[in-house]
């Protein structure tokens, strides 16, 4: 729903970032409502399906809108380190599998080398486009987010909608060890030197306007109490076009069907009902707009 809303302002002149994009979902999505699309996954066997999906929405829906020059694959990650070596998986696409840097899980060879994508070959690639500005980013990158949120750095001011699936078991994976610091760097894409959004909303179902009120849900209360979800995940949603933002406030209610009512298919979740600190400056859905 958060992209489809992002989306929904898109010109020719915009475009969407799908950051570990698998099969293109948010990226068809994007290019259904015109936005020019670049979407990124390490993993080669998602490029097959992905041209399919798109070459299939070229011939029914919009031959311009989902031309291959207008929504592009690239088969590497973002990244400023070293190149990493992969396993080789050429017809695997689906949830990543889980690696720390240099190490494959359930004992899978390493034989693939790439180099991830950063710095100014990044921004020339997008600047290739020639956007207006950047209308959605959407991060879902399995334990990576931190290090493709300094990639993206350079970029952030032309960012106008983030939504980041958050997963702090995996961070460790991938150097990002303390997670007080993690929390900080998260919340501080709402202060004007760490990415200048105005409002944050988590899948959780609380709204933040505030550095410190984001930070300390993340840490103090959400991960303290197990009250990420039972995948170990959070996503948050950050908006630079506030007034799309608070218009959308009381239909994005969270995974968990939030709306300021209980919802019983997910009974063992202790934050189904309100925000975890009831003294901080949280609002939550239905509570503050209509």
């Amino acid at each position: 729903r958060v992209a489809s809303l992002a989306c929904s302002e898109c010109t020719r002149d915009d475009v969407i970032l799908d950051v570990g994009a698998n099969e293109g979902f948010y990226a068809m999505l994007g290019a259904a409502h015109g936005c020019g699309v670049f979407a990124f996954d390490l993993q080669e066997g998602c490029a097959a399906p992905f041209e399919s999906a798109r070459a299939h929405n070229a011939r029914v829906l919009d031959r311009i809108a989902f031309d291959a020059t207008r929504v592009r694959f690239v088969s590497r990650p973002l990244g400023l380190g070293a190149p990493l070596m992969l396993p080789a998986a050429p017809g695997v696409c689906g949830p990543m599998v889980r690696f720390k840097a240099g190490h494959a899980a359930n004992n899978q060879t390493l034989t693939r080398r790439v180099v991830p994508l950063g710095g100014s070959a990044l921004t020339s690639l997008i600047a290739s486009y020639r956007p207006a500005s950047v209308a959605l980013v959407k991060v879902d990158v399995e334990g990576a987010e931190l290090t493709v949120l300094d990639t993206l750095q350079p970029l952030l001011s032309a960012i106008q909608h983030l939504v980041v699936e958050v997963t702090p078991e995996l961070w460790p994976g991938f150097g990002w060890r303390n997670r007080t610091q993690s929390f900080a760097r998260l919340a501080r894409l709402l202060s004007d030197r760490g990415g200048g959004f105005g409002a944050a909303r988590t899948s959780t179902g609380c709204t933040f306007t505030r550095p410190a009120e984001l930070q300390r849900h993340l840490s103090h209360r959400t991960w303290g109490h197990r009250m990420f979800y039972r995948e170990g995940q959070i996503d948050i949603w950050f908006a630079r076009d506030l007034d799309l933002f608070w218009r959308a406030s009381s239909r994005i209610t969270g995974f968990l069907g939030r709306g300021g009512e209980r919802d019983d298919r997910y009974p063992d979740d202790p934050h189904n009902r309100t925000c975890p600190d009831q003294g901080a400056r949280y609002m939550r859905p239905g509570r503050y707009h209509s």
